[in-house]
């Protein structure tokens, strides 16, 4: 099963591990590389499109950080937020 990097993969992907399921987390660059050629640029084919992917081996696999090194960098990037919220 293979799911591009986004947003949500940090979150996604380990709970898709502790399923059990062979979750394999793609570079995105690849996945655009792959799919340039394609006209419909909708959830269907997209997905049709990362299927293909997967069954001929054309990907990268992305490297997905730890739970806590992506709070650690929330909190990071939003700290001057919180710094305003917090007298």
């Amino acid at each position: 099963m293979g799911h591009g990097a986004g947003s949500l993969s940090p979150w996604m992907h380990p709970e898709l591990k502790k399923l059990g399921l062979p979750a394999i987390c793609l570079e995105s660059q690849h996945v655009r590389a792959a799919m340039s050629t394609q006209r419909n640029k909708t959830d269907k084919p997209d997905a049709l499109g990362i299927a293909h992917i997967m069954r001929a081996g054309w990907f990268r696999q992305a490297y997905i950080k730890s739970e806590s090194c992506y709070r650690t960098l929330f909190l990071l990037t939003h700290r001057p937020n919180l710094k305003a919220k917090v007298p």
